[in-house]
């Protein structure tokens, strides 16, 4: 509460992303739609723990010195740099260029793959970062696509694509973290969208049952278990070579 004050006194309060005015979806066939950006968000979150503990696993084999496996990245972030620089950093200025930009589909496929990929690399690193808000801009692009899509189909709006970026985020969080319900709290207060508890829900919701129904497990609580495992298998093998006894050296 006093860090939050100190905010508010001395920075002014504003939601993370700047997502505008968010139109509120009136019921009916658009609900039909939201189950469909669920499915879709959901299908396209199912690789991301798999991608993630790949890359962890993939780094810890490569045998390289400690220091230069950071390196990776670096010459990658370098290379987006100069070639898509819109990747870079945490990515809630991509996710506000969305709402201002008119990207095309294909534009807005391969930023979601470059994104999707240079998180990947920056994390099995072993870079001092995180998930969580690349996380997010994982999922607005994900709704951007389905809006994208959905429009070329005329069964959305021009004007609701920006609603479809807002329940996305909720969707790719609920499906890679399995928390529908904090999902849901979380990207309305992230996003200052207080009138859409009802579709967010939703979108999470069926989000969520496509990770659980594919026997997906929370990220949080599979990075916990594969750290488990390697601190177990360090500690086998120091009591292993605690235990072997001692060479003797033959007397001469």
């Amino acid at each position: 509460m006093t860090a939050t004050t100190v905010t508010q006194q001395f920075f002014g309060l504003a939601p993370v992303f700047h997502m505008g005015d968010v139109p509120v979806v009136a019921t009916g066939s658009f609900y039909f739609l939201l189950i469909l950006l669920g499915l879709f968000v959901g299908a396209v979150s199912l690789a991301f723990n798999h991608s993630l503990t790949f890359s962890l696993d993939t780094f810890a084999r490569v045998k390289l010195p400690a220091w230069s496996k950071p390196m990776v990245p670096l010459f990658l972030s370098i290379a987006f740099g100069f070639t898509l620089p819109q990747v870079l950093g945490g990515g809630s200025p991509l996710v506000d260029s969305l709402v201002v930009q008119d990207y095309g589909l294909v534009m807005l496929c391969v930023l979601f793959a470059a994104k999707f990929c240079f998180l990947m690399v920056c994390f099995g690193s072993g870079v001092p970062g995180g998930i969580f808000l690349p996380m997010l801009v994982l999922g607005a692009l994900a709704g951007a696509i389905f809006a994208k899509l959905a429009a070329f189909a005329g069964v959305l709006p021009e004007g609701l694509a920006v609603d479809c970026m807002v329940f996305g985020m909720a969707a790719y969080f609920a499906c890679v973290v399995k928390s529908p319900i904090t999902g849901t709290v979380l990207i309305m207060e992230m996003t200052g969208s207080f009138s859409h508890m009802l579709p967010l829900i939703l979108v999470s919701m069926t989000a969520y049952l496509v990770s659980d129904l594919t026997g997906g497990q929370p990220v949080y609580e599979m990075l916990l278990k594969r750290s488990l495992r390697l601190r177990d298998r360090a500690r086998a093998r120091f009591e292993a070579g605690r235990k072997r006894p001692a060479r003797r050296e033959p007397h001469v």
